[in-house]
């Protein structure tokens, strides 16, 4: 089960780190609370694959967010980068994730192999 622990939050992003039961896997990046399409709420969610037409490719999709469709899991740098997505990568400078297309490879390779072994991949987002 992957675990999204928010670390911080102002009035522009917000910043967590993803891990793998209680293994540390990368930092994320998400939108602040009070905006047009904030972060979404604390919950767990079941993650599935999707068609992307942003990326071209099949993508790992929060499912039944309260109120919303299409939350992914996603590469991106800025809090512009995300329409309420979370996106991963490391957090080396404020407000910002990098290295995010290797990161979000890294990641998307785990969540398929949880996936493969268990059937299904859950987030539980604190």
């Amino acid at each position: 089960m992957l675990v999204l622990k928010r670390i911080f939050q102002n009035d522009k992003y917000t910043i967590g780190k993803l891990y793998l039961n209680d293994t540390y896997l990368c930092d994320t990046l998400e939108q602040p609370k009070y905006v047009n399409h904030p972060c979404i709420d604390k919950g767990t969610y079941r993650i599935g694959y999707q068609y992307s037409n942003k990326f071209g490719r099949n993508m790992p999709f929060l499912l039944n967010v309260n109120g919303r469709v299409g939350i992914m899991i996603h590469p991106g740098n800025y809090p512009q980068d995300t329409q309420g997505c979370i996106l991963v990568g490391r957090n080396l400078q404020k407000g910002s994730v990098s290295k995010s297309k290797k990161t979000f490879d890294n990641v998307n390779s785990i969540i398929q192999g949880v996936v493969n072994l268990t059937g299904s991949a859950t987030i539980t987002v604190q």
